[in-house]
């Protein structure tokens, strides 16, 4: 098994690599961690899974899924993977970056996403993901524990930004597993969690016009949503008195709900 510090500091010697912090290069060597995330994966699902690294996810995702489709932008970890697993037939490795690949051209399936994510790029992957949320069935990922919790614990979560907002909005969202920095090798500064976010298909259809909703409502984190709003909605603070919303209220204060009732209001 890949998943194991021991054979994954062999496969580096053997293939004479090292570790790039420009990649956010972090192996996962612990397995039952693995075991958490795998086990949230329906079997013969078709999975698109970003930053391989090694194979310590895409290993057993081989051995559980229909398909696996893996995206990895470092070649020479790319050059590791399309070796390790040439026997595959349920294997695809695109050797490019994520960030850049138009995934218009998976429209009409329904894909398992599963990622331990590069921590430098999370917000821009997730915000990918969840704007082509049609896609997929459902979304599991790793990220910095802190940024796993405003996803998980959203009551009253002064942190919450309009990602979070958007997340909660499409999916059913939770904590699947937390993974301490030393399970990965090399180990990072920080630990992680695993969330898993199911896609509830009936909001995929005012998704993009709700996110940039939030997006108004979030401008300007210190002042109150009516301030943020009265450039683009005038009549905003009849509004929030016609819905009984404090007209002093900050976005972050107000549940998903009430945000989705305010968009349509003016939709």
């Amino acid at each position: 098994m890949i998943a194991d510090i021991k054979k994954v500091k062999e496969l580096l010697e053997k293939y004479d690599v090292h570790p790039k912090k420009m990649f956010g290069q972090n192996f996962l060597v612990d397995r039952a961690s693995v075991d958490k995330i795998i086990g949230e994966v329906s079997e013969n699902s078709s999975v698109l899974e970003i930053g391989p690294g090694l194979g310590s996810l895409t290993e057993p995702l081989l051995d559980r899924c229909f398909h696996v489709t893996s995206y990895e932008i470092d070649k020479d970890m790319a050059g590791i993977l399309n070796d390790i697993f040439a026997e595959r037939s349920n294997f695809t490795l695109i050797n490019e970056d994520f960030l850049k690949c138009d995934l218009s051209k998976y429209q009409g399936q329904k894909m398992t996403l599963v990622s331990n994510l590069p921590y430098y790029i999370t917000s821009d992957l997730l915000e990918m993901i969840l704007c082509h949320s049609e896609l997929f069935d459902k979304i599991i990922v790793m990220t910095q524990k802190e940024v796993a919790d405003k996803f998980v614990k959203r009551d009253n979560n002064k942190d919450r930004g309009p990602l979070n907002v958007l997340a909660e909005y499409l999916c059913d969202i939770s904590p699947v597993t937390k993974v301490d920095r030393h399970c990965f090798y090399p180990a990072p500064n920080v630990d992680s969690a695993v969330f898993a976010l199911k896609i509830k298909e009936a909001d995929c259809g005012y998704r993009d016009g709700f996110y940039a909703f939030i997006k108004k409502c979030f401008s300007q984190r210190r002042k109150t949503l009516a301030s943020n709003l009265k450039g683009y909605y005038p009549q905003i603070r009849t509004v929030l008195e016609k819905m009984g919303i404090d007209p002093l209220v900050r976005s972050e204060e107000l549940s998903v709900d009430v945000l989705r009732k305010l968009f349509e209001e003016f939709r």
